[in-house]
């Protein structure tokens, strides 16, 4: 997604952060505990529950075929990305 973001936005440096996804599970906690539970707030539950160590997130087989969900292409991700890039919500 990295190679991505940086192809479309060619004008834009990036600039990766390594996060353990315990301390981010630990932010959100601290948000929720000073009244903050909005979407940023819950984004760190959510990646610890997908990308951390022990919960999984990467399945040998996916229903996708079955709910009717297909699977995205690199083209389709590049496209989505550069919608969400171009709209200004991220400068």
């Amino acid at each position: 997604m990295l190679a991505i973001a940086q192809k479309v936005t060619s004008d834009r440096k990036w600039t990766p952060t390594d996060v353990s996804t315990a301390d981010m599970e630990n932010m959100a906690r601290d948000k929720y505990a000073n009244g903050m539970n909005d979407l940023t707030a819950s984004m760190g539950f959510f990646c610890r529950s997908v990308f951390g160590k022990g919960y999984g997130g990467e399945f040998q087989e996916v229903d996708n075929t079955l709910l009717g969900i297909s699977l995205k292409t690199d083209a389709d991700l590049e496209e989505l990305i550069r919608g969400v890039l171009s709209d200004g919500h991220y400068e």
